[in-house]
């Protein structure tokens, strides 16, 4: 019985070898072997079957590899959406590259559905890899399974005989199915007599993977198999009955096969919390889903970005997905109550004005009736719909624009998105301390009149060098320069790869590379110890890394994972006073910092500020600004600004550290304001809140508090008399106060006498 649930538990033996994905990882296994594997997987269905049940979620993740009398014994397990044959079918279940074609359509499952999967898990254990791995487990993936009989390309140099049974497992049609005890003999028989087998590969198993499909070129994308159902036009099964191909009425649960990834209901309805895609079927919405598969919705950033912030009005455009692993901020958003927002610039989704044919644009977030253009809704029918309003989203011409929604059906393809969230390990896990130290032998790449290179070093993540994380001051004239600073990088995962890029600074002309070299987050700085907690090794890395062009880099890197930030309860601050902030707040500063180096509204945010919520906030800073112009700028620029003042308030011992990102901070709110005097009046304001909410009383303030204190002390002690010492005190407050209206007075009468000349002179 569990203590907490209330609930009986079965406790089973631990299988040895864990699941068989993890199972063939590890192994290299001959063809006999996986003869075997796969006869044992069908006989335990076998039972199944006879017993009137289908399992209905076949896959590697759910088949357990045992050792029992020096014997490898396989089991399946979790049994948990197992239904028996006349069970009504409520929703689609199971990882999608393992769902049989009827059952995507809507049909139920039969017995044949399970045959199915098995061809899928064949598949796998000649290619070693995960079926679709290097694209999202989406409704355009369903579709090509149904509609054009896409399976995972067949490995070269396979045994035919194995290739054809494979193959008659994963039929279109069920019927032309074989039956497991069919199945079985045949797997009988190559266990007895495994010649047929014989035929060797054409590369040895390590090297098979370069043969699979372009499907599965790239394995360490893990899918987050998340999808918007929407109806599909008239397709055909090969070899069957034309189906209508309809997804818009079925829920379907993806029981995900991965632990590092999600699954979960598909659902209407946008990703709280999470950044996504959205994705289309093409710029003009007619192509096929083949071929345009990696549209999606992105911001018109243009050539020029990097030479200033994308402003208000820049347009919505479809794009081609730029990389599965490296995510472009400018092609991500989220939600948030119902505004969508843009990663990268942190402006919302608005149309130009409501009406068909209208362009869809950036803008900062607005407030009232006219936040009504800006709020967004998404229909089971996959249409992104202007809420309260009769219009919804349409690709056209490469743009976005609004469409009419009674007119929507007419041009499905085009009206139609789907919404597919990047994968959850965008959460940060902790940060590295990467002190660069110097560098030796670099490359001369200056004319003889410019002296000698200019270097200084930037980082990115590897494969997106538009948003830098880090970057030295520039040592003039030196191949050998020291720079001894120290930078932060946010990290995500083990395996993460930072480009340590050093670069010859010019004036005149574009920098020149001389080098580079990874940064790569392994085992030798982070250790996760259990699942979801990581620590860092005791002493981290001290490397002489060589450059890609000449010379070598010497750098220091240290992990250190993120704490938990105090919570925002009624002793908040009383608690901060006994235990003020310390690296703990600062490295999960360092995970909030956007690439554009500004720090975004969150609840995390909000969290450092004693709120549960990023809505009071920005409530505590509307409260304290009352020029509109400051209201209507992008509000990042306000939760910029009062981290800029509580990491000099609060973090100031570790100013030495911050400096980096204190700078990119500062030029974030430059670029996105333009105008000094806005600028001066935002950082005055910041400085307010956070003084205010903090109870931080200036130093000049403390010093002449002080010097008064002292003062008081010395008069005290001199005259040794408490009603004359009052009677002095009071007698020097009028005095102060007399002098000080006579001279407002002066004053007065002076202006007034100006006022009076001008008047007369005009």
């Amino acid at each position: 019985m569990h203590p907490e649930m209330n609930e009986y538990a079965m406790v089973m033996k631990r299988a040895i070898h864990g699941d068989l994905r993890k199972f063939i990882d590890n192994s290299k296994l001959s063809w006999p072997e996986r003869i075997k594997i796969i006869s044992n997987i069908a006989k335990s269905l076998n039972k199944l079957h006879d017993s009137d049940v289908i399992y209905r979620d076949l896959h590697c993740g759910n088949i357990l590899v045992d050792v029992v009398d020096n014997d490898t014994k396989i089991f399946i397990s979790d049994f948990g959406f197992s239904r028996t044959i006349d069970s009504p079918s409520k929703c689609i279940i199971g990882v999608l590259p393992y769902v049989a074609p009827e059952v995507l359509c809507g049909e139920p499952y039969i017995k044949e559905s399970d045959i199915y999967s098995l061809g899928t898990i064949m598949w796998e254990l000649t290619s070693f890899e995960r079926p679709f791995s290097d694209r999202a487990h989406d409704i355009h993936l369903a579709h090509e399974i149904v509609s054009e009989n896409l399976r995972p390309k067949v490995v070269e140099g396979i045994p035919k005989v194995y290739k054809n049974i494979m193959e008659r497992c994963w039929d279109a049609n069920p019927s032309k199915r074989p039956d497991l005890s069919l199945l079985i003999n045949e797997y009988e028989e190559l266990i007895k007599d495994p010649s047929p087998l014989q035929k060797p590969l054409r590369k040895d198993s390590e090297q098979v993977n370069s043969s699979i499909s372009e499907y599965t070129k790239h394995s360490n994308y893990l899918q987050s198999n998340y999808v918007t159902s929407r109806s599909i036009p008239l397709t055909t099964l090969k070899g069957s009955k034309p189906v209508n191909f309809s997804l818009s009425d079925i829920l379907m649960a993806d029981t995900n096969e991965d632990d590092t990834t999600y699954g979960g209901w598909y659902e209407f309805e946008f990703p709280k919390g999470d950044d996504f895609y959205i994705k289309t079927t093409s710029p003009s919405g007619h192509s096929s889903a083949s071929s345009t598969r990696n549209y999606v919705v992105g911001v018109d950033h243009g050539f020029f970005v990097s030479w200033g912030a994308v402003k208000e009005g820049s347009k919505v455009i479809i794009a081609q997905q730029k990389s599965t692993t490296e995510h472009d901020g400018y092609q991500l958003w989220h939600y948030d109550d119902g505004f969508l927002i843009n990663k990268q610039t942190t402006l919302y989704l608005e149309t130009e004005s409501v009406k068909a044919g209208s362009h869809l644009v950036l803008h900062h977030r607005r407030s009232g009736s006219q936040a009504a253009n800006q709020k967004w809704t998404l229909t089971k029918e996959g249409h992104i719909k202007l809420k309260d309003k009769p219009y919804v989203l349409e690709a056209k011409d490469k743009h976005v624009v609004l469409a009419d929604a009674s007119k929507a059906s007419k041009h499905p393809l085009a009206t139609q998105f789907i919404i597919h969230p990047v994968k959850k390990s965008g959460a940060a896990i902790g940060v590295v301390r990467l002190e660069l130290v110097c560098a030796k032998s670099l490359k001369d790449v200056d004319s003889f009149l410019a002296g000698k290179s200019d270097p200084y070093v930037r980082v990115f993540h590897s494969g997106n060098n538009k948003d830098i994380i880090a970057q030295t001051k520039v040592i003039y004239n030196d191949l050998n320069p020291v720079w001894n600073e120290v930078h932060y990088l946010p990290v995500r995962y083990i395996g993460e790869k930072f480009i340590l890029d050093v670069m010859d600074f010019n004036a005149f002309i574009k920098d020149k590379p001389l080098g580079n070299c990874i940064l790569d987050i392994t085992g030798e700085l982070v250790k996760e110890v259990s699942e979801g907690c990581y620590e860092g090794t005791p002493n981290g890395i001290d490397v002489w890394a060589k450059l890609t062009i000449q010379g070598q880099i010497h750098y220091k890197a240290k992990f250190f994972p993120l704490e938990p930030l105090p919570k925002p309860t009624p002793d908040f601050f009383a608690n901060l006073k006994e235990k003020p902030f310390g690296r703990a707040a600062f490295y999960v500063l360092i995970t909030l910092q956007a690439p554009n180096g500004g720090f975004p509204p969150s609840d995390t945010l909000a969290n450092l500020f004693g709120f549960e919520s990023q809505e009071q906030l920005l409530e505590l800073y509307k409260k304290q600004c009352r020029e509109d112009r400051i209201l209507k700028i992008n509000q990042t620029v306000w939760t910029t600004n009062m981290i800029l003042w509580l990491l000099r308030f609060l973090l100031k011992d570790y100013r030495s550290e911050w400096d980096g990102i204190y700078e990119r901070a500062e030029q974030f709110i430059s670029k996105e304001i333009n105008d000094l005097e806005i600028e001066e009046i935002v950082v005055a304001t910041g400085r307010k809140v956070v003084r205010d909410r903090f109870d931080i009383v200036p130093d000049h303030k403390k010093l002449w508090e002080a010097k008064e204190k002292k003062a008081r002390e010395f008069l005290s002690k001199e005259i040794g008399d408490a009603e004359t010492e009052k009677e002095l005190f009071d007698c020097t407050d009028r005095y102060v106060v007399d002098n000080a209206t006579k001279k407002v007075e002066k004053d007065h009468k002076k202006n007034k006498a100006n006022h009076r000349s001008r008047s007369s002179f005009s």
